[in-house]
C-alpha cells in the first residue's frame, strides 16, 4: 500500500481544525470576532511537527538540522546561504566570536535632476552622497574575540544625526602577564595619587609582569578630550545648572555639592549632550553653597597632543611596595586653521524648542557695565538652510549666547523639512605649554593595623616660554584599631602653589597641611564618625591673568573643617546627625563661613516607607567684590536658612503606589529681604483594572524669585529689595564674567574661595592640580537661576480592553518662569491608538494638540497634530500600507518682548503652517520570498515655506540573507516651492528621475 504523502496528512489535520474551530464559532458577532482577535489564529492548536526526512537516506533529521536545510536555499539565491553558513563554521572552528548590530545602506543612483541640485542633495541624501552617483549610509557596531584572545570593538556612522565622537575602534588582548589596549581606549596609569593619570585617549597601553615581582605600564597616544573642572553656586533650587554646552564624555564627570560627593542616578542628572544638571527632587542648593563638577569633554576645533607614560611596580616583602612614574604630555605645533561642522536636523513644529547642536558655537558676547549682554552673534559666519532655503540670523533665527549650542527658529518648521546648520564650534584647546612629571612612591605594611604609603612627584611646565615648576609631597596612612573597631585615615602633604600634572579629571588641588578622618563602630547599630582638616591653600589671583595664562598666588588661605556625624538603626529605621563647620580665612582679607547640623531619620512600615530631614544652615561671606581692586572695606554678606524635606512613598497594594516630596528652605538674609525657596512633587501609580494603568503627578517648584547677589531678577519679591546690593554677579544674563569683573573682584578670587565654606577653593579649571591655569571656556556659558518658578500637573493613561487593541492619553498642564525659562504656559493633550490582527491588519494613530502662551509680550504658538499609519494584506499576499499625517501650527513670536531668557534680538514673527501628507507601499512576492514594490508618497506645505513634494518609486526587493537585501527601482521626486518669483523661492524646487540599486543590511 502506497503511503500517503506528508503533505497531504498535514493538509487534512489543519482543515479538520479549521472546521472544528469555525463551528465553534458559528454564533460569533462581527463585534466578537473584533473583540477576540483573529479566532483562527487564537484557537487552534499546532499540529505536532512531522519529521523531516533526509532525501538521500530517508530518515528523519534532527531538528536543529532540519530547520537548517529548511532555510537554505538551491540556486543562485542559496549561494548566499552556502556563504553564511560556512562563515559560522569557520567562526566556530576558530573560536572567533563576532557581534554586528546596526545598519549599512550602499548604493548606485543614475539621476537625471533639473532645478536645485543643492536642495535635491540635502532632501534625499542628508549630505552623505559621494561622488559617482554612490550612496553611503551607515551605522555599524562591531564587537567580539579573535582566537579566543584578542577582543575588539568599533563603531562606524557616517550620519549627520550622530555624534562624530560615537566613531570608534578599540583592541585589547589580556593573559594573566601581559594586557594590551589599544585605539580608542580609556588610557591609566595609577598608584601615586599625586600623579594619577586617567583619560580618554587614541593610542595604545601595555603592562606586562617581565619577571616575578615587577610589572611594567607603558602608553603612548594622542589625547582624545579635553579635562574641565567648574565651579558654580547654587539656585535655592534642584535645578536645572548648565555645567557645560557641550560634549561631557559620558561616564567622566564627578559632582560635588560642597564637600559631599553626589552619586549619579541616585542624587543627580547630567545630560552629556546638552550640560544640564539636574539634583534629585527635595534638593535645594542654596545659593552661597557651591557645586563643583569635573570631567572630560570633546573639543572639535581642539588640536589633539601627545602623551607618554611610564609606570613601573616593584612588589617587595611582605607586601611592601615601590612605584616610579613618568608622564609627559606635548602640545601640537601645527595648530592648522579653524573647521566647520554641519548638524542637521528634521523640523520642530514648535519654535519654543530649541536644536541642540553637537557643539557650542563660537561666539561673540558684549556686556555693558552691570554684566548684561548687550549685543551676541557668531564669531565667524554660520551657514543655516531649511529646505534648502537660507537663513537670516537676528530674523530667522538665534544663538542663546550663554548655551551657544542651542539654536532657536522663530517658526515651527514641519518635520517634512530638512534643518542644516553649518558653523564654526568653540575654539578651545587644551591648557597651553609643554609639560612633564615624575614620581616615587612606596607602601610599607603594619600588619593587621593597616599601610603607611609614602609619595613624592616633581613637574615642570613649559608656558609661552616661561618655565613653571614645582614638587609635592604627601604621607598617607590608613590604620585598623581597636580590634578593627575603629578606623583612622590620615593624610600629611605639601603640594607647592607652581605643581602641575597631566590632565586628569578629579577635585586635587594645590596646598599643604593635613586631614584626619575617623570612623568607628561603638556598637553593632552605632557608628560614629570625624573628620578634621587644616591646610593652607594658595590664593590665586585670577584677575591678572589672561585667558589661557597662570595666575600667580598671591599669599596663602587658610582652610579648615570639622565634622562629626552620629548612625544609630533601630528596628526598621534609622536616625542620623550631621554637624559640619568649614571656614576660609582669605589671605588678601575677608572670610567664608558654612556651617549645619542635620537631623534626619528613615523609617520603614512596610507598606510606608519615610524620610525626614530638617537641617540648619550658616553661610557668611566677606570678601571685596567691588570689581576696581580699591575697596577696603569688604563687603558682607549671608544667610541664616532652616531647609526641611520630606519624602514619603507609600504601597497600599499592586493596584496603588504614591510618592510625595516636600522640601522647603527658609532663608533669612543678612540686611536684605529673606526669601523661601520651596519643592513639591507628588506621584501616583494606579492600577484600577488588570489592564489599565493610571499615572498622576503634580510639580510645584520655586527658588523665591530673589537672588541675595543680583539687583535685578525675576519673581514677586524684587520690589522688596532695600539696602546695598553687590554687582549682579550670577544672574542669567551674566554666565561666567570676564576676569576682572564682579565675580572674581579686586583680588580675582574665585566663587570656590569665596562661598560654601570656601570648601571648593583653589580648584583648577583643568581638573588636578590645575589651581593657577584658567581656560578660555571660564567665560561665556550661563551658571545659575534663581529667578525660577515653576508648576505642572500631569496625567498618563493606559489601557488594553482587548488584546488586539492598546490605548493610550496624555494630558499635560504646566507653567514656567524665570531664568532658564521660557516664561509661559503650556497645555498638552495627546492620544494614541494601537489594533492589530497580526499580520493580516494593523493600524496606529495618533493625536496630539500643544498650546504654549509665552507670559509678557511674548506671543503664543499652537500645534496640532494627526498620524495615521495602517498595514494590510487584503488579498492575502499583497501587503499594503498607507499613512496620512496633518500638522497645524500658529504662532505669533515677538522676539524683543517678554521676560524670557534675555538671549533673544531681532524681529516678531506672526503666521502659521500647515502640512498634509499621504503615503502608500504596495509590496508583491513574486519568487521565492522577493517582492515587487510600488511607493508613492505626497506632502502639501502651505504657510511657512510653501511647497508640494511627490515621490513615486517602483522596482523589486530581493532577498540576499535573511538581514540583506538587493533593491532595484525606478524613482521619480519633486519638490516645488510655492509663491510668486519675487520671493526667489520658487530656484529651490527641482526634480529628479533616478535609477537606483541598493543593498540594504540589517544586524
Amino acid at each position: 500500500m502506497p503511503r500517503p504523502s506528508l503533505s497531504l496528512i498535514t493538509a487534512g489535520a489543519v482543515l479538520a481544525l479549521l472546521a472544528a474551530d469555525r463551528t465553534a464559532h458559528a454564533q460569533d458577532t462581527l463585534w466578537d470576532l473584533l473583540r477576540s482577535g483573529d479566532p483562527v489564529r487564537k484557537s487552534v492548536q499546532a499540529a505536532p511537527p512531522a519529521p523531516v526526512l533526509d532525501p538521500a537516506t530517508g530518515k528523519p533529521l534532527a531538528a536543529a538540522a532540519a530547520a537548517e536545510a529548511a532555510r537554505r536555499r538551491g540556486g543562485f539565491m542559496g549561494f548566499f546561504d552556502t556563504v553564511s553558513h560556512n562563515l559560522r563554521r569557520l567562526g566556530k572552528a576558530l573560536n572567533s566570536d563576532i557581534k554586528v548590530s546596526g545598519y549599512k545602506t550602499m548604493g548606485f543612483h543614475s539621476e537625471s535632476i533639473s532645478g536645485s541640485s543643492e536642495s535635491y542633495q540635502n532632501d534625499t541624501y542628508f549630505g552623505r552622497r559621494s561622488l559617482g552617483g554612490i550612496y553611503d549610509n551607515t551605522d555599524l557596531t562591531i564587537s567580539g574575540k579573535l582566537g579566543g584572545v584578542i577582543n575588539f570593538e568599533t563603531h562606524y556612522s557616517n550620519s549627520l544625526y550622530g555624534n562624530p565622537y560615537d566613531n570608534r575602534l578599540s583592541l585589547n588582548y589580556q593573559t594573566r602577564r601581559l594586557k594590551i589596549d589599544a585605539g580608542d581606549i580609556t588610557g591609566a596609569i595609577v598608584g601615586n595619587t599625586l600623579i594619577d593619570f586617567n583619560r580618554t585617549l587614541n593610542g595604545i597601553q601595555l603592562s606586562a609582569e617581565v619577571m616575578n615581582g615587577l610589572r611594567l605600564t607603558t602608553l603612548l597616544s594622542q589625547t582624545k578630550a579635553q579635562t574641565r573642572t567648574i565651579t558654580l553656586p547654587g539656585g535655592n533650587g534642584p535645578g536645572p545648572y548648565f555645567v557645560y554646552a557641550g560634549q561631557i564624555v559620558d561616564g567622566t564627570e564627578r559632582v560635588r555639592v560642597n564637600d559631599r560627593e553626589m552619586a549619579k542616578g541616585v542624587d543627580y542628572t547630567l545630560d552629556p549632550f546638552t550640560g544640564e544638571l539636574r539634583f534629585k527632587p527635595g534638593t535645594i542648593i542654596q545659593e552661597l553653597d557651591t557645586i563643583a563638577v569635573t570631567f572630560e569633554t570633546y573639543g572639535y576645533n581642539h588640536t589633539p597632543g601627545t602623551l607618554m607614560g611610564l609606570r613601573g611596580d616593584i612588589s617587595l616583602i611582605k607586601g611592601a611596595r615601590l612605584g616610579v612614574t613618568y608622564l609627559s604630555q606635548t602640545s601640537s605645533q601645527n595648530r592648522g586653521g579653524i573647521k566647520f561642522k554641519t548638524d542637521q536636523f528634521a523640523g520642530y513644529d514648535n519654535p519654543a524648542t530649541p536644536y541642540t547642536l553637537d557643539f557650542p558655537v563660537e561666539m561673540v558676547i558684549v556686556r555693558d557695565s552691570t554684566g548684561k549682554i548687550t549685543s551676541a552673534a557668531p564669531k565667524h559666519p554660520m551657514t543655516v538652510t531649511v529646505g534648502g532655503v537660507p537663513q537670516v540670523y537676528g530674523t530667522d533665527y538665534l544663538v542663546d549666547p550663554l548655551l551657544p549650542n542651542r539654536v532657536y527658529f522663530s517658526r515651527g518648521i514641519p518635520s517634512t523639512q530638512i534643518v542644516r546648520i553649518t558653523y564654526v564650534p568653540l575654539i578651545d584647546n587644551d591648557n597651553p605649554g609643554d609639560r612633564s612629571v615624575m614620581g616615587l612612591d612606596a607602601q610599607i605594611p603594619l600588619g593587621k593595623s593597616g599601610n603607611l604609603v609614602a609619595e613624592f612627584a616633581s613637574s615642570s611646565m613649559d608656558l609661552s616660554g616661561r618655565g613653571l615648576g614645582g614638587s609635592a609631597w604627601q604621607l598617607r596612612g590608613d590604620m585598623k584599631l581597636l580590634g578593627d573597631k575603629l578606623r583612622w585615615n590620615w593624610n600629611l602633604r605639601d603640594i607647592a602653589p607652581g605643581f602641575t600634572s597631566i590632565e586628569s579629571p578629579g577635585f586635587r588641588r594645590n596646598e599643604r597641611g593635613l586631614t584626619m578622618g575617623f570612623d568607628y563602630q561603638a556598637a553593632r547599630t552605632l557608628k560614629l564618625t570625624a573628620n578634621i582638616e587644616n591646610t593652607k591653600r594658595p590664593s590665586y589671583n585670577y584677575g591678572a591673568t589672561g585667558l589661557g595664562g597662570y595666575a600667580a598666588a598671591q599669599g596663602m588661605d587658610d582652610f579648615s573643617q570639622l565634622n562629626f556625624g552620629v548612625n544609630w538603626q533601630f528596628g526598621r529605621g534609622q536616625l542620623n546627625y550631621l554637624h559640619n563647620g568649614m571656614t576660609t580665612r582669605i589671605s588678601s582679607g575677608g572670610h567664608s563661613i558654612f556651617q549645619t547640623d542635620n537631623l534626619s531619620l528613615g523609617y520603614d512600615l512596610r507598606s510606608l516607607k519615610l524620610d525626614l530631614s530638617l537641617a540648619r544652615n550658616k553661610n557668611e561671606t566677606a570678601g571685596y567684590l567691588a570689581g576696581t581692586g580699591t575697596t577696603t572695606t569688604p563687603t558682607l554678606f549671608g544667610t541664616d536658612s532652616l531647609a526641611t524635606r520630606l519624602i514619603l512613598r507609600w504601597i497600599a497594594n499592586d493596584r496603588l503606589a504614591m510618592t510625595a516630596v516636600w522640601a522647603a528652605s527658609q532663608l533669612n538674609n543678612s540686611g536684605r529681604p529673606g526669601t523661601t525657596a520651596r519643592d513639591l512633587q507628588l506621584t501616583a501609580d494606579i492600577t484600577p483594572l488588570r489592564n489599565m494603568k493610571l499615572t498622576l503627578g503634580f510639580l510645584s517648584q520655586d527658588s523665591g524669585g530673589y537672588s541675595l547677589l543680583s539687583s535685578t531678577g525675576t519673581g514677586t519679591d524684587t520690589s522688596a529689595r532695600t539696602g546695598a546690593v553687590p554687582p549682579p554677579l550670577f544672574t542669567r544674563q551674566s554666565g561666567f564674567p570676564t576676569p576682572g569683573t564682579g565675580l572674581y573682584g579686586g583680588t580675582g578670587l574665585g566663587i570656590g574661595s569665596l562661598y560654601g565654606g570656601g570648601y571648593n577653593g583653589g580648584l583648577g579649571f583643568g581638573g588636578n592640580y590645575s589651581g593657577g591655569l584658567l581656560g578660555g571656556s571660564y567665560t561665556g556659558f550661563g551658571i545659575s537661576s534663581f529667578g525660577g518658578r515653576s508648576r505642572g500637573l500631569n496625567l498618563s493613561l493606559s489601557y488594553q480592553p482587548w488584546p488586539t487593541l492598546d490605548l493610550g492619553f496624555t494630558w499635560n498642564k504646566s507653567s514656567s518662569e524665570g531664568d532658564y525659562q521660557f516664561n509661559s504656559d503650556r497645555n498638552d493633550v495627546g492620544l494614541n491608538v494601537s489594533y492589530t490582527l497580526g499580520e493580516n491588519f494593523a493600524l496606529q494613530t495618533a493625536m496630539s494638540r500643544q498650546q504654549v502662551r509665552y507670559l509678557g509680550a511674548g506671543g503664543s504658538t499652537s500645534s496640532n497634530l494627526f498620524f495615521l499609519n495602517m498595514r494590510a494584506k487584503p488579498l492575502g499576499r499583497l501587503v499594503t500600507n498607507l499613512s496620512y499625517q496633518l500638522m497645524q501650527t500658529n504662532s505669533s513670536v515677538n522676539l524683543t518682548g517678554g521676560t524670557g531668557t534675555g538671549t533673544t534680538t531681532g524681529t516678531g514673527f506672526f503666521g502659521g503652517s500647515n502640512l498634509n501628507s499621504y503615503g502608500l507601499r504596495l509590496e508583491y512576492p513574486v519568487w521565492r520570498g522577493n517582492n515587487l514594490f510600488f511607493q508613492y508618497d505626497t506632502a502639501a506645505t502651505t504657510g511657512y515655506l510653501a511647497s508640494d513634494q511627490r515621490t513615486m518609486m517602483f522596482g523589486i526587493d530581493f532577498d540576499l540573507t535573511q538581514s540583506t537585501k538587493f533593491t532595484l527601482g525606478w524613482r521619480i521626486q519633486e519638490h516645488l516651492m510655492k509663491g510668486d518669483t519675487s520671493t526667489g523661492l520658487s530656484a529651490y524646487s527641482y526634480r529628479a528621475r533616478s535609477l537606483d540599486a541598493d543593498i540594504q543590511m540589517r544586524f
